[in-house]
């Protein structure tokens, strides 16, 4: 998880595998300590955005790119 604005890395998670809701699971503590943000990009393209994080960004109301 990189800052776009000044490139500092927010957390990381690496496995073989990751579930989708271990993508959720880091954000928490990082918007708790940075404050929510307006919306979150997704390198991936949309076609590979898990519906658990679209969910979850609908539900904080998080836009994501």
């Amino acid at each position: 998880m990189i800052d776009d604005y000044n490139l500092e890395g927010l957390g990381i998670e690496a496995d073989l595998s990751l579930p989708s809701v271990w993508l959720i699971w880091p954000l928490a503590p990082a918007i708790e300590w940075r404050g929510k943000p307006a919306a979150l990009c997704c390198d991936n393209g949309p076609e590979y955005i898990p519906r658990a994080l679209v969910e979850w960004a609908t539900e904080k109301r998080i836009t994501l790119i």
